[in-house]
């Protein structure tokens, strides 16, 4: 059915919907069987043709053109680094923009580049961004975006995010989008950013909104409009209402995967100090580091609500399901918007259970792609869980696998 998987996306989808894995094997297969992605495999897919060491020599060439105070031994390094055919890691944003114009990327080119390396897509409402992606598509080079980057950083002086109370649909990225693609001077590219700043920032706005709205369903779990219909007058229903622990506790897996977190990030504080000898410290496993990485605290989802931190993506896909409910056929999921809509459809004949999956796999990867994020990929380890999670006969299955997935990955700690 997904046609456009590799085979080795290809084998990990089918293990996650086999539905003879249990919780046991699905915790076997992600320690010890998934492949994951290599820096190396996401920059030879850009290669054009070339292989590793033709590679090598033309990414070190134009880091000397575009870095000529730095040491060559340094930029070999760094080359090495993504080259790397063991490394699984990620590059930060500006590392990968900047990789994609060194390998001459067009924009398209550049915002599936830098989407599979980061999991974010370009962004062209942010104030960091905007003259990278004007370069890209303009086909500058790095140097000359640079130097672009710098002239217009005097029209953007005192852009900022909007405030919750006066966020609206105008400012968000689907309408700015079109508009940058059609600057190709620099005075219109100037005109624009003198005319726009106030729409401008760098947190994703959508994003924003899609997370206030599910975290309001949590927070408020019957709505007042049912309260009305079915339980007027009731006061232990109208006043029911989840706080933010809660949610941390009931949804975000708090009391496992978030205090595995902390003892792990804790015991490499102690070493530091030297209160207790390195070979003591506690660490987590790859595939468990990579799942709790930027993993939300009580701390890290007010910064979000109150606009000091961007919504993460893992954050999204955690609350959409959260709030998912069979009641509502349209919340995220709309096949002829969604963007890869030819392996998001449904077959007549589908079983109920591949309709539930495929349903809700649509769903998460439409919000992903309206909030500028990657859509689930079966070889990275949270994805899969998620995957694991939704093929499933139901919502309490569903429910029920993520919950016993997480619990036996991240025991909860008995002191």
């Amino acid at each position: 059915m997904y046609t456009n998987l590799t085979e080795l996306s290809r084998e990990a989808y089918d293990y996650a919907l086999n539905e003879m894995v249990t919780i046991d094997d699905a915790i076997r297969f992600l320690e010890e069987q998934l492949q994951l992605r290599t820096l190396r495999s996401k920059f030879m897919k850009f290669s054009k043709g070339r292989d590793v060491h033709a590679l090598k020599d033309f990414l070190l060439e134009r880091l000397r053109r575009n870095h000529p105070e730095q040491k060559t031994e340094s930029q070999r390094r760094r080359v090495d680094g993504w080259l790397n055919p063991k490394n699984t890691n990620t590059l930060h944003k500006n590392d990968a923009i900047e990789a994609a114009f060194l390998l001459d990327l067009t924009l398209d080119e550049a915002d599936d580049f830098v989407t599979m390396i980061t999991g974010e897509r370009l962004h062209y409402r942010s104030i960091k961004e905007i003259a990278f992606i004007y370069g890209l598509n303009n086909r500058l080079d790095y140097l000359q975006t640079e130097a672009l980057s710098e002239r217009m950083a005097k029209y953007l002086e005192g852009a900022q995010d909007k405030t919750p109370e006066s966020l609206s649909q105008i400012y968000m990225t689907e309408n700015i989008r079109p508009r940058i693609k059609s600057l190709h001077t620099e005075k219109k590219l100037r005109h624009f950013l003198q005319e726009e700043k106030v729409h401008l920032g760098v947190l994703h706005n959508t994003a924003y909104k899609s997370f206030c709205e599910m975290m309001d369903k949590l927070k408020k779990p019957v709505s007042e409009e049912s309260i009305n219909t079915y339980w007027k007058g009731d006061d232990i229903i109208s006043n029911e209402k989840l706080t933010v622990r809660d949610i941390m506790r009931e949804y975000l897996f708090q009391d496992s995967v978030l205090k595995e977190k902390q003892k792990a990030f804790r015991s490499k504080k102690q070493v530091t100090k030297g209160t207790i000898p390195k070979d003591q410290q506690y660490i987590l496993s790859k595939i468990k580091d990579i799942i709790v990485k930027e993993w939300p605290d009580e701390s890290y989802l007010s910064d979000m609500k109150n606009r000091r931190e961007d919504v993460t993506r893992k954050v999204l896909i955690l609350l959409y399901l959260a709030t998912y409910s069979d009641t509502n056929d349209t919340d995220y999921f709309m096949a002829d918007r969604y963007p890869d809509n030819d392996d998001a459809h449904f077959d007549e004949e589908m079983d109920e259970r591949q309709a539930f999956f495929d349903k809700i796999r649509g769903g998460i990867n439409y919000m992903l792609a309206m909030c500028g994020y990657s859509p689930l990929d079966p070889r990275a380890p949270f994805d899969w869980i998620i995957i694991y999670s939704i093929c499933a006969e139901d919502l309490l299955e569903m429910d029920s696998r993520m919950k016993s997935l997480f619990l036996k990955m991240f025991p909860e700690d008995e002191n």
